[in-house]
């Protein structure tokens, strides 16, 4: 049997592309200073689901918007010193919350609600809705919390929805 004489030539042309490809994605995300990647959904499955079940309940009556940063619900008082206002301004600016309900016609904000998966059962993350509970509620923010499920029954939905918002 004789051995192919091209495959070495073969197997170091395979390796010298795949090493090129590697330094180009390297050194390019080095060059332009930005090493983001695109992300493939919006919305998880379960966040989709609900967001279906909730448009289809709520109407045109209110509209939602998904994953809200937390700042441009709720501010910070006018009053405080400007050491104060900054510090509480950055431990809302970087939170979001899974859905914010609205007025479609003015955008008043009606309520927040937040869907609960099997994450928030940690410790760290029970802190962070703590604090997101607290945050909404000194703000005057109705919100209300949903365990996050495969299928979501719409009058089910809706009652949690109308204790919250008053009618949907």
């Amino acid at each position: 049997m004789s051995q192919n004489p091209f495959l070495p030539l073969v197997v170091l042309l395979i390796a010298m592309i795949v090493i090129g490809a590697i330094v180009r994605l390297f050194t390019a995300s080095r060059r332009s200073g930005f090493i983001y990647n695109r992300m493939e959904r919006l919305f998880s499955p379960a966040e989709r689901s609900f967001l279906g079940v909730l448009e289809q309940i709520l109407g045109t009556q209110y509209r939602v918007f998904g994953k809200v940063r937390l700042a441009d619900i709720i501010g910070t008082p006018k009053g405080l010193s400007n050491s104060a206002r900054a510090g509480a301004f950055n431990r809302i600016c970087s939170r979001h919350v899974d859905f914010a309900v609205s007025d479609p016609r003015t955008f008043e904000i009606i309520g927040v609600i937040e869907l609960d998966d099997s994450s928030h059962g940690k410790q760290s993350r029970r802190n962070s809705d703590r604090f997101l509970d607290e945050a909404l509620t000194a703000a005057g923010v109705p919100f209300v919390r949903i365990v996050a499920q495969r299928g979501y029954a719409p009058a089910e939905i809706r009652e949690k929805v109308s204790a919250l918002f008053g009618k949907a």
